[in-house]
């Protein structure tokens, strides 16, 4: 997918809202984000990482393999998230070592010569099967490639390595599903409520 499709179909699916939002100001406040990602009956069961100044740290354990926290991959952005347990396993340490490098110092060009080595070595894998992360708050705010957007709730699919044309995604209607990451080892599909 090109970058300027990407930007129309995640501008389409903006949500109206003013350009800013409030960051949590304790880590109790960043538990609630974080789980705000998930459905409410999934919720006490869910184990939750906060974001401190040397990275990810787990504050709560779960018990149903679903593990959250708030995605920062830039300053400007906050994406609550919550894997199910494959995700758990295979997506998150990818994003704790992320963040843990980018509080080192590393820049973006690092980050990704450390996480292509990474899958290169077997540290770092593709789900191996089917699976979903949540992203159903109503706090998402992403980087649309432009600028920050409040984004609309919506559930991602893991589909490693699959492009928009192999589910027939033709971009034309932003509120229908289409993959992210098309091609790579962390391609989801994207699937928004309405």
């Amino acid at each position: 997918m090109s970058v300027q499709a990407l930007v129309l179909i995640v501008a389409a699916m903006a949500l109206q809202a003013p350009p800013t939002f409030r960051r949590p100001a304790t880590e109790a406040e960043e538990v609630v984000l974080a789980l705000s990602a998930l459905p409410e009956g999934m919720r006490a069961a869910a184990g939750v990482y906060v974001l401190g100044p040397t990275g990810y740290r787990q504050v709560r354990a779960g018990t149903s393999g679903v593990q959250c926290l708030v995605s920062r991959d830039r300053p400007d952005t906050q994406e609550p998230i919550c894997w199910d347990r494959e995700g758990s396993e295979t997506i998150l340490p990818l994003t704790l070592a992320k963040a843990e490098w980018r509080a080192a110092g590393a820049s973006d060009e690092e980050i990704t010569r450390r996480e292509q080595a990474g899958f290169a070595t077997g540290r770092f894998r593709s789900p191996r099967r089917g699976g979903v992360s949540y992203m159903l708050s109503d706090d998402n705010w992403v980087f649309n490639g432009e600028r920050v957007i409040r984004y609309r709730p919506h559930v991602m699919i893991y589909a490693p390595y699959v492009t928009n044309a192999d589910i027939g995604a033709t971009r034309t209607d932003p509120l229908s599903p289409w993959v992210l990451n098309e091609g790579t080892p962390h391609a989801y599909i994207i699937v928004a409520r309405r």
